[in-house]
């Protein structure tokens, strides 16, 4: 967990017994390192609800709004890494502008 550098999105399907038994030690590590998570649990279905090719366990709604969840999460992080993009480009861009007033006296 230590090597994590990321927010971490996890959806899991509630009957899935197998990965759900390690959720509360995923958190507590999570918990323990400090890291930025969200879980989602979507009742009544099973792992790969999200998969159309695995017609008995596929859910069009859960499917939906896990997307949905993922592009928002996305969309967050796309939209913070401009930001901190377009301020280290306006930070270089002053520390420039001041070294060459510096340069030439002003």
């Amino acid at each position: 967990m230590p090597n994590i550098h990321a927010a971490l999105q996890l959806h899991y399907g509630a009957l899935d017994e197998g990965v759900n038994a390690s959720i509360l030690l995923t958190e507590a590590a999570l918990k323990a390192n400090n890291k930025v998570y969200e879980i989602h649990m979507y009742e009544g279905l099973n792992m790969l609800f999200t998969t159309i090719l695995l017609e008995a366990r596929y859910n069009e709604a859960a499917a939906k709004l896990a997307w949905a969840r993922t592009l928002e999460v996305l969309g967050k992080v796309s939209e913070l890494s401009f930001i901190l993009f377009r301020s280290i480009v306006a930070d270089r861009s002053i520390t420039r502008h001041r070294q060459a007033a510096f340069l030439i006296g002003k």
